[in-house]
């Protein structure tokens, strides 16, 4: 079974939904300048690489990857390089915030949902973890456990995001 990984999953999940549930439409949709993500611009940015992420993880194998490596870049290593905030990147254009949805409550419908679907996709044995590499934009050559690693990571460093943008919001809406 895949522990580590529903417990990482779970948490983050908590994590997020603490940080946004608090906050009223207005906190949500501030943006403290217009090069800022607001609150809800950056949890729209999780909700849409999730949703990719998941698709990722339920590609089937194919028949060259069959080598044992199933990790290229490794927990430890994403969760250094993603967590690092002094480090800022680019979202790419499909993965950046539109305006998706329009309310806090569809976000978190997609984000839960989606969540729970990888879950029971881990449970369920249906995400199978092989050496296949799917690249990623920025981080290059990965497998599946590096995206899910990456996914858990990138939502945790955006829960950082959305706690710097909520100490901003919170002094310029007095």
């Amino acid at each position: 079974m895949h522990e580590e990984f529903l417990n990482e999953l779970k948490s983050t999940s908590n994590e997020l939904l603490q940080r946004v549930n608090a906050l009223s439409e207005a906190q949500l949709k501030y943006k403290v300048n217009p090069n800022v993500w607001s609150i809800h611009e950056c949890y729209e940015h999780i909700v849409i690489t999730e949703i990719a992420v998941y698709r990722i993880l339920m590609q089937t194998s194919s028949a060259d990857a069959t080598s044992s490596v199933t990790e290229k870049i490794g927990r430890e290593r994403m969760e250094k390089i993603l967590l690092d905030r002094s480090r800022k990147a680019e979202a790419p254009d499909d993965v950046k915030p539109i305006g998706r949805f329009s309310s806090l409550d569809d976000l978190t419908q997609k984000f839960t949902g989606n969540r729970e679907r990888i879950i029971n996709g881990l449970k369920e044995n249906t995400i199978v973890f092989d050496s296949k590499i799917i690249m990623h934009p920025v981080l290059g050559e990965m497998t599946k456990k590096d995206w899910l690693h990456f996914m858990i990571h990138h939502c945790q460093r955006h829960c950082k995001q959305i706690e710097e943008i909520r100490a901003l919001v919170q002094t310029q809406m007095i």
